[in-house]
């Protein structure tokens, strides 16, 4: 699950439609008027649903002739000339008008270019807001995969992680693991979202997942699924006095699991040195990557910004007392499936000089959003966008690291992460000689590239020197 089914800083929304059994052009105005009432940005309504015209074309084979897009300037009669439109499509589509109505509201969120603006289809909305509120969420082996691309462009699928104590883990199934067939079906060259479907089936079911590791060894296990919940924290001490800890997302409880999991490593040994692994964390809920920053950065550390269609930026900061010393050396993996409040901490982790980013750029997956019902499903929609501490721009652009190390095929292959070995033989060098960000001096920096929004002076923003 690359953005590993886990998507973005998220809080609870009341309800506002009641749910339906079946979909129409209704869903898409729906959609359209929580974007109006609710989004970041002011809205394009016909632009949008022209977008919607666009796949009702696409998904019916009618041309521009028999579904013409709405005229600008139509005002607020677009949503019934779309459904005009919508109502013509499905006597030409050859499926039910659920799915015109799930693809023409898709295409019309797509179309804003929003990594937190998404549709998601009634079970698929379900597992969100149980993912997020730290339950049992789906029925499954328990494991994140991966997928990464060989140099002919092929992908290679991979156990990124098995969940600690689940029914993968507990049948043997290792970190680069390559998974070769799924009940017998050969996984050549799906990608990582399509595999964790695949793993997927009702609780009790067994599957037969064949590997194979490291040593060249195919190996085929027996499986039962079951309802899995995502365990936020995993840690342990990976070397005398080095902390490993592993953040597998950000649902409810995370801030207080991790204080737990690092107090318990003290009582047995003194922390000397932390490794941070974000990767392959697609975020969560944003209350909670403040306090886990809270737990390395002083209060109040500036994590980023937030800014709202009425409201000027307002700062996002850590939130509690620390319980790693500020002189523990640490280093933080990210990779492109850091996204989303992973990248949010590891902003504020960087622009603290807290410790070095190692490994690949993060996904650029950042804002904050609320979850939605829609007539059928839900969505999430961007309710304030947000920047770095600097007033950076992360959405679409990701987080470099600053120590470069990518995660190769012939890596996982041998079944060496070779972004860990890197950070610990980082950690062994003097901290001296570990990079720190390097300082930069103000310049002015836009807040996000949208017209609407000014650009700020550093002065105006309260930042120098960093």
């Amino acid at each position: 699950m690359v953005r590993a089914a886990l998507v973005a800083l998220l809080l609870c929304a009341g309800a506002v439609f009641a749910p339906a059994h079946a979909a129409d052009g209704n869903l898409v105005v729906a959609a359209l008027q929580l974007l109006e009432e609710h989004y970041a940005k002011p809205v394009d309504d016909v632009g949008l649903l022209n977008a919607a015209i666009g796949a009702l074309r696409k998904s019916t084979g009618l041309d521009a002739g028999a579904l013409p897009d709405i005229p600008d300037g139509t005002g607020a009669s677009a949503s019934l000339m779309f459904l005009d439109a919508f109502d013509r499509a499905v006597q030409s589509a050859a499926g039910s008008s659920t799915d015109l109505a799930y693809a023409a509201t898709r295409a019309m969120l797509a179309s804003l270019h929003d990594s937190h603006v998404n549709f998601y289809e009634p079970a698929a909305f379900l597992e969100l807001q149980r993912n997020l509120a730290g339950q049992a969420s789906y029925a499954g082996i328990g494991v994140f995969v991966r997928s990464i691309k060989t140099p002919d462009g092929k992908s290679v699928a991979f156990v990124a992680a098995p969940f600690p104590g689940g029914p993968a883990a507990r049948a043997g199934l290792r970190r680069f693991d390559r998974i070769l067939r799924v009940n017998g079906k050969d996984t050549s060259g799906m990608t990582a979202g399509k595999l964790a479907g695949v793993l997927r089936g009702p609780p009790g079911s067994s599957v037969a997942v064949t590997v194979k590791r490291a040593t060249g060894r195919t190996v085929t296990v027996s499986i039962v699924r079951q309802a899995i919940q995502i365990p936020p924290v995993a840690a342990s001490f990976i070397r005398p006095g080095v902390a490993y800890v592993r953040l597998l997302g950000f649902p409810s409880g995370t801030g207080g699991t991790l204080r737990t999991a690092l107090r318990a490593l003290a009582s047995h040994a003194a922390i000397s040195a932390m490794i941070l692994d974000l990767r392959s964390n697609g975020g969560g809920l944003i209350r909670e990557g403040r306090l886990v920053a809270g737990t390395l950065l002083p209060p109040g550390t500036v994590l980023g910004h937030t800014l709202e269609r009425t409201h000027p930026p307002a700062e996002l900061t850590s939130d509690g007392v620390p319980i790693v010393p500020a002189d523990t050396p640490l280093i933080v993996l990210i990779d492109g499936g850091t996204a989303s409040t992973a990248e949010l901490l590891t902003a504020g982790l960087r622009d603290a000089h807290r410790g070095p980013l190692l490994g690949e750029k993060t996904e650029g997956a950042l804002g904050v959003a609320l979850r939605f019902p829609l007539p059928v499903g839900g969505m999430e929609i961007t309710v304030s966008q947000v920047s770095g501490p600097r007033y950076e721009q992360i959405e679409g652009a990701g987080i470099s690291p600053d120590l470069p190390v990518d995660l190769t095929v012939a890596a996982v292959t041998r079944g060496e992460d070779t972004q860990l070995e890197a950070a610990l033989r980082s950690l062994e060098r003097p901290r001296a000689s570990i990079p720190r960000v390097p300082v930069r001096r103000c310049s002015t920096w836009r807040l996000l590239p949208d017209p609407t929004i000014p650009s700020l002076s550093c002065a105006a923003a309260g930042r120098w020197n960093l």
